[in-house]
């Protein structure tokens, strides 16, 4: 089975995956000289900073600007950077053809090298929730005053009610992961047929 190649280019790609893809651009074509050159940039105070760029070659007919780069942006922290790209020929002509500002480099998970954990928004505050809340049952009052400074600690049942919300969102975060996996997502009941 061959694999399907995108005719655009991706508008965020996995750190070390291989990059494919190719553009028909029958104004430039292979056969007239033409070829691309895909350069990524990060955007600092001081300017921009090229980290990566490749060049495609042209395909069987010379008709289509292929990309098939093994490893690319390998080495990249995860984060925004601006991807472009621009044809050129032999006789030094040249012309920008795309620009993205906000092309997305996501860790490579499979790796073992991702700097950050890897949580859902609900994950994160499910933490944070769980965390006060288990702070509040060790205090012993739930106001104080001191030096005519009135302090009032956070209503538990408040605590309470945001963790049952951050936990509907999280089960049904999960059933979406299982929906997208092909496994079953635990709120669909399968259909029994009864004859009799």
């Amino acid at each position: 089975m061959s694999e399907t190649i995108q005719w655009r280019e991706p508008a965020d790609f996995t750190v070390g995956d291989t990059l494919l893809f190719q553009r028909n651009l029958p104004d430039y074509l292979p056969s007239d000289g033409w070829a691309v050159r895909l350069t990524v940039t990060e955007n600092t105070a001081t300017g921009a900073t090229k980290v990566a760029e490749a060049v495609s070659t042209p395909d069987t007919t010379s008709q289509y600007h292929v990309f098939n780069v093994p490893n690319f942006c390998a080495g990249l922290a995860a984060g925004t950077y601006v991807l472009s790209e621009e044809v050129f020929n032999a006789a030094g002509e040249k012309h920008q053809i795309y620009v993205r500002p906000d092309f997305q480099l996501q860790d490579d998970l499979a790796d073992g090298l991702a700097t950050a954990p890897v949580l859902t928004e609900a994950q994160t505050n499910l933490a944070l929730l769980n965390d006060t809340y288990r702070s509040l049952i060790k205090l012993k009052f739930a106001e104080t005053e001191d030096l005519r400074s009135r302090f009032r600690i956070q209503d538990e049942a408040k605590i309470l009610a945001d963790i049952k919300y951050w936990k509907s969102v999280r089960i049904l975060e999960i059933q979406q992961e299982r929906a997208r996996n092909g496994q079953n997502p635990g709120n669909v009941q399968e259909a029994i047929f009864a004859i009799g």
